[in-house]
């Protein structure tokens, strides 16, 4: 595999020890390209306020990864540029918007989506759009 498209669901397990953490890791390590659109870094910082809010991670905690994040080797895709295929692939799946964005850039970039968000993995079985879907503790 070259190239992937790599959700919020995947990016936060870079910094967060959870399950799927070291399978997330492992992409860092290969030689493939990672895509994402623009709204990867909105997505990844929602996440890290829940946790602060929730008591799991401090103020500086989260701005340390806010930076180290901006310092990951993401190829990132302006969301403007993917509105008009999210949106047909929204009319055809039961995915949300947001999803769809990441959707489109894989059909656009024609490579899989790795995720680690079982809900967008299973609206995505026998998708029209032939996107590949790989669950992140399937990567090779």
């Amino acid at each position: 595999m070259k190239g992937a498209v790599i959700d919020a669901s995947v990016a936060v397990k870079w910094f967060i020890p959870e399950i799927h953490s070291q399978a997330a890791v492992k992409l860092l390590t290969g030689k493939r390209s990672l895509y994402a659109p623009d709204l990867i870094y909105a997505e990844v910082g929602n996440t890290l306020w829940k946790k602060w809010k929730h008591g799991e991670l401090k103020p500086e905690e989260v701005l340390a990864v806010l930076e180290d994040f901006k310092r990951f080797p993401l190829i990132s895709t302006p969301c403007e540029s993917l509105t008009e295929t999210s949106w047909a692939i929204v009319e055809k799946t039961a995915i949300t918007f947001y999803d769809a964005l990441y959707v489109a850039l894989a059909f656009l970039e024609n490579c899989p989506v790795i995720t680690a968000d079982n809900k967008l993995r299973r609206s995505l079985v026998n998708n029209p759009f032939c996107i590949q879907v790989i669950w992140i503790e399937d990567i090779q």
